[in-house]
């Protein structure tokens, strides 16, 4: 019986001593993570990619260059002549937005949350959810 009770108290000094280490563990979201491509993201995500995702209707029937990632499932290429689903880096944590991949268009083949892609794209309604026509997509780590 004694046995019993020195191991269930046992157990339980565990559960609190790891339940209290966790509550003094602190985990800051990393703001930072924009720049770990390195100068390609200065590059093509400055404070106009910013003023996009803030004010899309400024930006009516001009181009834009965002470095950004496949957030919508499948292949990029499966997904030509569809509205497709971006993951934009800026220094959000996260701004979606949905470019037009035109059939005669080559894109590469890549996956969701493959490699950053750098698209380059007409916004022609000034929403982020539609009227984006893209004019290239290319892989940006190349």
């Amino acid at each position: 019986m004694r046995r019993t009770i020195a191991t269930i108290l046992l157990l339980v000094g565990f559960g609190l001593s790891s339940t209290i280490a966790q509550d003094t563990v602190t985990a800051e979201p990393d703001f930072n993570f924009v720049y770990q491509y390195g100068t390609r993201i200065d590059k093509y995500n400055t404070k106009a990619a910013a003023q996009f995702f803030d004010n899309p209707t400024a930006f009516t029937g001009k181009s834009i260059r965002i470095i950004a990632r496949l957030a919508a499932g499948g292949q990029l290429r499966a997904t030509v002549g569809y509205n497709v689903k971006f993951i934009g880096f800026t220094e959000a944590p996260m701004e979606f937005f949905f470019v037009t991949i035109p059939r005669e268009l080559d894109v590469p083949n890549i996956s969701e949350y493959g490699d950053p892609v750098i698209i380059t794209f007409r916004c022609e309604q000034g929403r982020l959810d539609q009227g984006n026509v893209a004019l290239s997509v290319v892989r940006a780590n190349r």
